[in-house]
């Protein structure tokens, strides 16, 4: 079982960092506040649903050409970690 275990995830807000992570990665990947602010409230009032709001992130994501592994761990890197977290 263990070896077929891909990929590992942890709530990171206030568990492992004590930063809004997504935001602060929005950012970083290219993502405006406003569009970041529209797409939390259109979901949080019931107007865009969960995969919705996940499918236009990943398209402002794919937009600014940012959102690849190397450059998401080195914005991830900058995190200050937790105390305890490590």
């Amino acid at each position: 079982m263990l070896n077929t275990i891909k990929l590992i995830c942890f709530d990171m807000d206030d568990t492992i960092i004590s930063q809004n992570s997504w935001y602060k990665l929005n950012l970083a990947l290219g993502v405006t506040h406003e569009e970041d602010t529209e797409m939390y409230d259109s979901y949080g009032a019931g107007k865009l649903s969960y995969e919705d709001w996940t499918k236009a992130l990943m398209a402002l994501y794919r937009k600014h050409g940012k959102a690849n592994p190397t450059y998401i761990t080195e914005v991830l890197s900058h995190f200050e970690l937790a105390d305890g977290a490590k």
